[in-house]
């Protein structure tokens, strides 16, 4: 009983573990899996960051290109400058265009953008102005629009606007650096935690199958020991044993089973009791119900008609009288069925000498001429003549 309480208590232990084991990993999987968005995430804040100050760079230096192809087109008076002034005013409103649509997340920014392409606009219709004032009234003329103040105060309030938005976009980028690093080592140390929950359990794991691979040996060798003394029991039997299984099919016989049936239990395993048990009628030699046939069939314990006798394998015949009983799991199922039988020659002929003596005395009183009557302790007639 406490081996089997201490089987049960490994197995049961082996089942947490393995259930314990498979949640960690788990818990491993979803831990990895939101680390892995989370610094996705993360990641794709901060590319988001440096798109929107790469823009914001684009910006001014679209702006200042613009100013240069229309301080190019006036001073120089050559046409051949407005295509790149075009060019540089298209890319500046493109810049513009995909700085709004990276901050439209962003309310506060967004607002700065709204304001800021209101300046760019003024300051490319400053521009504009200057350009149609020097191809109507000469470089002169365009010189003195350009030394207005107000071009100048333009363009420094965009550059003002555009380092304040950048400086914010650089502070929001180390914000989201700060976060993106504290995410890879948040991940680091759940990675490193569910690896060392996942080595004790490994451990534990190992740890139990190796006592329960012990528990096993040593149950093993207990049930191989019982199985020999069963063995050495069964053959030091003085009466016949035979075992079968579920289909009356021979299991195992002991030595004076196979002196009486003349099988050996090499040839006889495996082989249907009735070729190995043959059974017959000592007066009509017909053939008797085998009775392990019977207790298979019934499931109760059958005894052998009197007067049968077994014929061995050499045709000897020996008078016997036997039982046979099935043979029940630990779930009461019949698995088989055990037959025990005797040789009983011997006292049959005691029995047929004793029945002669019996015989011979009642003549011997039959021929008493004087009255004779044998009485029992009570006195009570047994026998008179």
């Amino acid at each position: 009983m406490k081996e089997v309480r201490r089987e049960r208590i490994l197995t049961r232990s082996l089942l947490v573990v393995i259930v314990v084991t498979f949640a960690i990993l788990l818990a491993n999987t979803l831990v990895t899996r939101d680390g892995a968005r989370h610094q996705q995430r993360a990641t794709e804040w901060v590319t988001h960051t440096y798109q929107v100050l790469r823009e914001l760079d684009g910006v001014a230096a679209a702006l200042y290109e613009s100013e240069a192809a229309q301080r190019a087109l006036v001073l120089m008076n050559d046409e051949s400058y407005a295509a790149p002034y075009q060019a540089a005013t298209r890319r500046l409103g493109q810049r513009l265009d995909r700085v709004r649509a990276l901050l439209r997340d962003n309310p506060p920014q967004l607002a700065r953008v709204s304001r800021l392409a209101g300046l760019v606009e003024e300051r490319l219709t400053q521009m504009d102005r200057v350009v149609a004032t020097s191809r109507e009234l000469g470089l002169m003329a365009a010189r003195q629009e350009l030394a207005r103040n107000g071009n100048k105060a333009t363009g420094t309030a965009i550059r003002e606007l555009v380092a304040g938005m950048e400086d914010d976009e650089t502070n929001l980028l180390e914000s989201r650096l700060a976060s993106w690093r504290a995410s890879v080592r948040r991940a680091e140390r759940l990675n490193l935690l569910a690896g060392a929950l996942g080595l004790l359990a490994l451990a534990a794991f190992v740890l139990l199958v190796t006592r329960t691979l012990r528990q096993n040996l040593r149950n093993a060798a207990a049930i191989s020991r019982q199985r020999e003394i069963l063995r050495v029991t069964l053959l030091s039997i003085g009466d016949a044993v035979v075992t079968t299984d579920g289909e009356a099919q021979v299991v195992t016989l002991n030595r004076e089973a196979e002196r009486l049936t003349g099988w050996s239990m090499t040839d006889a395993a495996g082989k249907p009791l009735e070729r190995i048990f043959r059974i017959v009628n000592e007066t009509t030699r017909q053939p008797v119900d085998n009775p392990a046939t019977r207790a298979l069939r019934e499931g109760k314990v059958v005894g052998l008609a009197n007067h049968t006798v077994l014929m061995a394998k050499d045709g000897t015949e020996r008078p016997i009288d036997d039982s046979a009983a099935p043979i029940r799991s630990t779930k009461g199922e019949i698995i088989g069925c055990v037959l025990i039988f005797r040789d009983i020659t011997e006292r049959r002929k005691a029995e047929r000498a004793e029945a002669k003596a019996h015989s011979y005395a009642d003549d011997i009183i039959e021929t008493l001429r004087e009255p004779f009557m044998v009485l029992d302790s009570d006195l009570r007639v047994k026998t008179a003549n």
